[in-house]
């Protein structure tokens, strides 16, 4: 295949795989010839309207068609004939087999760890949750079951003591740009060296439920630090208080045994709040959210919110 531009469609949803199309919106070896995303959904409490979302918002500032079926079987195949490549990055929707063959290279997903570990939707927030201390990008050619196709690119990273959900993701999409464009290239100019996946060594990451943004207080306290991380900033690992729900945006494992029983609140001060966990260490609470209001220092809910904690000197596990 000549170096001509590669016809490129996009299929992607929320705001970080906008970064993906932003960046080939200005890339002179691609031309995007249409976007797919995610239907329109009413937005905020009382449900007023519908916004868009964030690729749908860059692909109708830049002119571009834009698909949004309400299922992958409603995206006919016809529509994507005229494309080399689609890539998909968080676009939300598996795609049936029908449109998987329509693009005349291959559908190219960027998928947010080292494959085979942590397919499916999360793979952030369980890589997190699980302690890991690598992950990374991999781009791989879709088949029909999830995340399981041949593997064009991967590349690392450590991930932190500090990372949440959020900070992992922007490094990862940062690492992710040069590798989409290598990968590109490789395909247009048909040099791509396609390897399968290890199946064996594949683990899963289905999306969080409720009952793993809440803080159990029976679990080890290394534990509830890495669920505070994973569930930043969104939706939030949260406990309840007797004046309500509190939400947790920053924790850290303190060191040595506490005495007292797991969800007892130790100490409130200006330094945090110290609540004991089911191996009897403790986690403080650096920055919190009450429901409804701004997110604060431990401090600032400890003057706020002093009695409050004073009625829950225990909490529910």
């Amino acid at each position: 295949m000549n170096k001509r531009r590669l016809r490129l469609g996009f299929a992607g949803t929320p705001k970080l795989a906008a970064c993906f199309l932003h960046d080939l919106l200005g890339w002179e070896a691609v031309q995007v010839l249409l976007v797919c995303t995610r239907p329109d959904r009413y937005q905020g409490r009382k449900a007023r309207g519908k916004s868009f979302g964030p690729v749908k918002e860059l692909a109708v500032s830049h002119g571009l068609p834009v698909l949004q079926p309400e299922c992958a079987a409603h995206l006919a195949p016809e529509a994507l004939r005229d494309l080399d490549v689609l890539l998909v990055v968080a676009y939300g929707l598996l795609l049936p087999a029908a449109v998987l063959r329509a693009p005349h290279l291959a559908c190219v997903n960027v998928h947010f760890s080292l494959l085979p570990r942590w397919r499916g939707a999360a793979p952030v927030a369980h890589a997190l949750l699980a302690g890991d201390e690598e992950t990374g990008i991999s781009l791989f050619q879709m088949t029909e079951r999830l995340d399981a196709g041949p593997l064009l690119h991967q590349e690392s990273c450590r991930v932190s003591a500090r990372d949440t959900t959020g900070s992992l993701e922007q490094r990862l999409v940062a690492l992710g740009l040069p590798c989409v464009r290598e990968s590109l290239l490789t395909l247009r100019d048909g040099n791509a060296r396609p390897r399968p996946q290890e199946q064996g060594h594949a683990s899963y990451a289905p999306r969080l439920d409720k009952k793993q943004f809440r803080l159990d207080w029976k679990q080890p306290a290394a534990l509830l630090e890495r669920q505070v991380r994973a569930c930043h900033p969104r939706p939030g690992a949260y406990l309840d208080l007797e004046c309500g729900r509190l939400k947790v945006h920053r924790a850290v494992v303190r060191a040595g045994a506490a005495r007292g029983t797991p969800g007892q609140v130790l100490y409130s001060g200006n330094d945090g709040v110290d609540i004991v966990a089911g191996d009897g260490a403790i986690l403080r609470l650096l920055e919190v959210q009450p429901a409804g209001r701004r997110v604060m220092s431990a401090a600032a809910f400890r003057h706020g919110w002093g009695r409050c904690l004073e009625r829950s000197r225990t909490l529910p596990g």
